[in-house]
């Protein structure tokens, strides 16, 4: 038997297909990123009193939240959003990486996440908004999410974060570009998080494994909808054997940071 969403996930879900989205498949980039989201949906019914999580505000305030520009390697920008928590520090850190396929989404989406990261583990949180696609294709996001866990190692004490207390974590693509920031920081010798908080990562590319194939009409995320941010995300089919991208298909997994994996059960 296929699994069911619990009463909360299936009010949100219901709550979302009341705001009438539009199929992303069948979408521009541009006009999907102006799509209802599962978070305006969970906004609106928190606000509400609707949803059992009512004991918590949402979006839950933080001591401090700024911006800054960072650059890239090679010159590029890349904004990011530091949630600094109360207390005197020093704080972990923890570079968080948004979802969204690399197509869509925002910070703003992924706010409530990196909000209750910060208060949840007491750490400074910098989220990362990386280019999206098809304006910058693969392997922009990657190059930059890299960067800036450059940027934080190096950084650290300028945020009152302890450097030897660094974590990394990411949702859906983020997920994938957190573990393979990872990967990538192990050989090239860099130093490499202390942890990695995995949320429904993007492990591997195949779209023809038996999740695929039973979830293929799932809500809110399907079959459709996975094929088409590839094609908006790849410049070519050939790249999606990338080990950047195809990250469990890296020849070597030891040596890395320990990892907390969430599985979204009904994608």
């Amino acid at each position: 038997m296929m699994a069911q969403p619990n009463d909360d996930m299936q009010k949100v879900i219901d709550t979302f297909q009341e705001m009438y989205p539009l199929p992303v498949e069948n979408l521009t980039p541009a006009h999907a990123r102006e799509n209802p989201s599962l978070t305006d949906a969970a906004m609106s019914m928190i606000g509400h009193n609707l949803l059992k999580r009512t004991m918590v505000p949402t979006p839950e305030s933080v001591a401090r939240v700024e911006h800054r520009i960072i650059r890239g390697e090679d010159g590029s920008e890349i904004m990011i959003r530091i949630y600094t928590p109360a207390g005197d520090g020093p704080h972990p850190g923890l570079l968080y990486i948004h979802g969204g396929g690399w197509v869509i989404a925002s910070l703003n989406v992924y706010d409530p996440s990196a909000r209750a990261l910060c208060n949840g583990a007491g750490a400074v949180v910098v989220s990362v908004a990386y280019s999206l696609a098809p304006e910058k294709k693969f392997p922009t996001a990657h190059e930059e999410t890299y960067n800036a866990w450059k940027w934080l190692t190096h950084n650290a004490m300028t945020l009152n974060v302890d450097p030897a207390r660094i974590a990394v974590s990411g949702e859906s693509a983020g997920g994938n570009m957190a573990a393979s920031i990872c990967i990538r920081a192990k050989a090239d010798g860099i130093k490499m998080p202390v942890h990695q908080l995995l949320i429904y990562p993007v492990t591997q590319t195949s779209l023809n494994t038996p999740s695929h194939i039973e979830y293929r009409d799932a809500k809110p995320l399907n079959g459709a909808m996975m094929v088409w941010f590839m094609g908006h995300f790849l410049n070519n089919p050939a790249e999606a054997a990338d080990l950047r991208l195809n990250v469990l298909a890296a020849p070597d997994h030891t040596g890395l940071p320990p990892a907390t994996i969430i599985n979204a059960q009904i994608d």
